[in-house]
């Protein structure tokens, strides 16, 4: 009898170089989202709190239908950075750091 292993969906977000070159890319590493492309960590940390500042601008102007389209959005972009923080979490993704950080890289 053959045996399946269930299929579970990808994340939104995940690293996309998984060997840096650099303590700054292990850190700040280019992460890729799937269905928009890539962009540095930092960057997908910025689209969020912009997001919430566009919903609280919309909101006053009681634009609800924008909202909606904002809350897609920060949903998109807050589950890739959840996913990326989980992945830079992990052992193995601190010790790509520590490694080059005494390399003075």
């Amino acid at each position: 009898m053959k045996s399946f292993k269930q299929l579970t969906e990808a994340g939104t977000g995940q690293i996309y170089n998984t060997k840096p070159q650099s303590s700054d890319d292990a850190t700040n590493p280019e992460v890729l989202l799937r269905g928009y492309g890539r962009l540095r960590h930092d960057q997908v940390k910025r689209k969020v709190v912009g997001y919430l500042e566009q919903m609280v601008k919309q909101a006053k102007r009681e634009n609800w239908g924008s909202i909606e389209y904002e809350m897609k959005m920060l949903h998109f972009f807050m589950d890739a950075v959840q996913d990326v923080e989980k992945e830079m979490g992990k052992p193995s993704w601190k010790k790509k750091v520590t490694m080059l950080k005494r390399q003075g890289k």
